[in-house]
C-alpha cells in the first residue's frame, strides 16, 4: 500500500497534491467472453474504468459481460465513464454490491434471465437500467442519490419486489415505450418504490399486463398507458392499485390516463 511509485498522494481536496488523480475512464475494461463459464467476483473493487475505443464510446464500462454468466457478490464497482457493469445476454447472479459515482451503475440487455438483489445504487446518473425479458429478478435493493433516475425498466416478464428508493431526481422505476413486449405475461409487484410512466407505454397485442393488489404507479405529464393486449388490474379493499400523478398538487388532466383499444 502507500505511495508504491512515488509520485505523490493523490488528495482531491488538496490543491498542492502532486499526484495525477485517477479519473473515469482511466483504463479499459475488464471483458467476459462466452468461451469463460463459471467467472466470479467476490469482494472485488472495480474502479474508474470505461475507457472507450471508439468514437461510438463501444467499450465504455468498467466490466463487461456478454454471452455468458457470472456471479458478482459482494464487491464494488465505482467511477466508471459509462456503465459500472453491462451485461447482455447474461443469466448472471449480481449480489451485495455496490454500484456507485458512475453514469449508470449497471445495464442489462437483451433477454437477460438474471437475478439482481440486494446492492446498493448509489449517486449514479441512472442506478439500474434494465432492457430484458424472460424474468429478470429484482429484489430488495436499494438506490439511494441517483441524480437522474433510481431504475428503469423496458421489456417485459420478471419480478421487482422490495426495492426502496431516497433522494434520487425519480424515486422510482420509470416505465420505458416497450414495456410489456412480446407474448409475454408481465406482472407489475407491490414494491416499496413506486412505477413511474413518463412517456406513452405500451402492452402490444399479444402481450398481458397484470398489476398485483397496492401497487403504485406514479405519472407525469405526458403519460399515458395504451394496452393492445389483455389488461389485469386487481385491486383489493385494502390494497388498492393507484394511478397519480407523481407532483404531489396538479390539475385534473395532468396526465392521458389508459386506453384500452
Amino acid at each position: 500500500g502507500g505511495d508504491t511509485n512515488g509520485d505523490g498522494i493523490c488528495d482531491p481536496t488538496d490543491a498542492s497534491s502532486t499526484a495525477a488523480c485517477p479519473w473515469p475512464g482511466s483504463w479499459r475494461h475488464i471483458r467476459i467472453f462466452s468461451e469463460s463459464e463459471g467467472s466470479r467476483f467476490n469482494h472485488t473493487i472495480i474502479r474508474y474504468g470505461g475507457k472507450f475505443f471508439t468514437w461510438q464510446n463501444v467499450g465504455a464500462k468498467a466490466l463487461w459481460v456478454e454471452d455468458t454468466d457470472i456471479e458478482l457478490t459482494n464487491s464494488v464497482i465505482e467511477h466508471s465513464l459509462l456503465f459500472g457493469a453491462y451485461m447482455v445476454r447474461s443469466n448472471s447472479l449480481i449480489e451485495n454490491n455496490v454500484f456507485r459515482f458512475n453514469k449508470t451503475g449497471l445495464l442489462v440487455a437483451d433477454n437477460s434471465d438474471m437475478i439482481i438483489q440486494e446492492n446498493m445504487f448509489l449517486e449514479n446518473e441512472r442506478g439500474l437500467a434494465l432492457s430484458s425479458g424472460e424474468s429478470p429478478t429484482v429484489l430488495d435493493n436499494e438506490f439511494i442519490g441517483n441524480t437522474v433516475v433510481a431504475a428503469e425498466y423496458s421489456g417485459f416478464g420478471g419480478m421487482w419486489q422490495g426495492n426502496t428508493a431516497f433522494e434520487n431526481a425519480l424515486d422510482g422505476i420509470m416505465l420505458s415505450s416497450n414495456f410489456g413486449g412480446g407474448d409475454a405475461i408481465t406482472t407489475l409487484f407491490k414494491n416499496p418504490m413506486p412505477y413511474i410512466l413518463t412517456e406513452e407505454v405500451l402492452v402490444p397485442g399479444a402481450g398481458t399486463l397484470r398489476i398485483e393488489a397496492g401497487t403504485v404507479i406514479k405519472t407525469l405529464p405526458r403519460s399515458a398507458l395504451l394496452v393492445y393486449g389483455e389488461f389485469f388490474a386487481d385491486g383489493t379493499p385494502e390494497e388498492k392499485i393507484i394511478f397519480e400523478p407523481l407532483a404531489p398538487e396538479v390539475p385534473a388532466g395532468a396526465w392521458k390516463g389508459i386506453r384500452i383499444y
